[in-house]
């Protein structure tokens, strides 16, 4: 399965106000994130991802230089559907956990989010 942001299913609302956050603190929970629930949170810390800087850092390793904004989010979603197999997690919608972070990144100038 690929990443496709169409079967995100987060409203626009959702993404606009996620992306306009002023700031995010350390003491935020990543069910902040839109996409993630108390399962997949749990599956995240599990695996060493315990913060939202932890979980935009781990999109972020996903550049490599040669990788365009599709790869990008691919290589992010692949990873994470990977994290999730056979967990109570795995159905969670990684597509929408994808969008939320590729946006959140692009509203902060970190990344382009171009799939065109």
């Amino acid at each position: 399965m690929s990443y496709d942001p169409h079967r995100s299913g987060l409203s626009t609302e959702t993404i606009v106000d996620w992306c306009q956050r002023d700031s995010i603190s350390a003491n935020d929970s990543l069910t902040e994130v839109p996409g993630v629930g108390p399962a997949l949170k749990q599956i995240f810390e599990e695996n060493g991802i315990c913060t939202i800087a932890q979980l935009l850092a781990h999109f972020l390793q996903q550049i490599d230089g040669e990788r365009d904004t599709t790869e990008v989010c691919q290589a992010f979603f692949a990873s994470m559907k990977d994290m999730v197999l056979n967990t109570n997690a795995s159905r969670a919608n990684i597509h929408a956990l994808t969008f939320a972070v590729a946006n959140f990144l692009a509203e902060k100038s970190i990344f382009t989010y171009d799939l065109d």
